[in-house]
């Protein structure tokens, strides 16, 4: 079990100071009032460390992170924040992601319930990012100490560049990286070969005959059903160019994404000649060219790639 830790307030260092200088002097006089004083005083302090302790046991946190996260900006998730005491609510708490800024706070969380606070993260650089632990603490119950526990949370996220500007190029082997978007193959209507049913297929281009040979819904594919495809290219650069690169890359595909097309994406520069992503859809696939765009290595200037 983790204990808190305490510190005292300013107002609690005040009151400190004067509960000793009040005590000196009880202690010199032998005045009773002054020790019925200093008697409350003490108490009041006691009181409030014991309090102020128990007010953090039993408390566990839980990330409930965006499931996009882009670099430079701020995206809203959750912290959770449970006391599994059977009695005694938690009051006054404030909480924290001590490997962020996120923070937030809350007035009580009753015994054996869940409140969720809402956060804000943001991270200013892309690529993998390890969290550690969440901070809860208080001044609960009269504002003189700070107690605070530090709830191991670990979680490891991955940060995707911030999107920049989105703009289709017709060819995709200029210097400035580009995009090329095609409509469909052939005359409309041509028939372009068999492939496996997807969710939004019309029934009417089921392929019967060889669903019932093969044991799976398979469909006619038509140069008039080809969903548009894009290709975007990314140009490998030095240092701050090189992260414009990939943002502007990040932009193109949530543009494409949101456009309905199937997207495609070269690497270009990379060890053992290009990389290249054949064109494809779905959420699954959006994500995946996310993820390889985050976790492209830094190039910092002295690498000696040509701008």
């Amino acid at each position: 079990m983790t204990v808190p830790a305490i510190r005292p307030t300013r107002e609690g260092l005040a009151l400190l100071g004067l509960t000793a200088a009040i005590t000196a002097v009880a202690a010199a006089s032998g005045n009773n009032l002054l020790y019925m004083i200093v008697a409350v005083l003490w108490a009041l302090g006691v009181l409030s460390v014991a309090a102020g302790q128990w007010n953090l046991r039993g408390l566990t946190a839980t990330r409930l992170l965006p499931a996009e996260l882009f670099a430079g900006i701020e995206a809203n998730g959750r912290i959770q924040i449970r006391n599994r005491r059977r009695w005694m609510p938690s009051l006054d708490l404030e909480v924290r992601d001590l490997d962020t800024t996120a923070s937030g706070r809350c007035a009580a969380v009753e015994p054996g319930q869940v409140v969720a606070l809402r956060v804000g993260w943001r991270f200013d650089q892309r690529g993998s990012v390890a969290l550690y632990a969440l901070r809860v603490q208080s001044t609960f119950p009269f504002g003189l100490t700070r107690h605070r526990v530090d709830l191991p949370v670990r979680a490891e996220i991955l940060v995707y560049p911030r999107p920049g500007a989105a703009t289709v190029r017709q060819s995709p082997g200029d210097q400035e990286g580009g995009v090329e978007a095609t409509q469909g193959r052939g005359t409309s209507g041509d028939f372009l070969g068999l492939r496996p049913y997807r969710p939004g297929d019309r029934p009417g281009s089921i392929h019967w005959k060889t669903t019932a040979r093969v044991g799976e819904v398979v469909v006619v594919e038509r140069a008039g059903d080809v969903e548009p495809f894009v290709e975007i290219t990314v140009d490998q650069r030095r240092g701050v160019a090189w992260e414009r690169e990939l943002s502007r890359a990040t932009g193109e595909v949530i543009r494409a994404f949101g456009l309905g097309c199937r997207v495609g994406m070269v690497l270009r520069g990379v060890p053992g000649g290009d990389e290249r992503f054949r064109p494809n859809s779905g959420g699954i696939w959006r994500r995946s060219l996310l993820e390889t765009l985050a976790r492209q290595p830094e190039l910092p200037d002295d690498q000696g790639f040509a701008p």
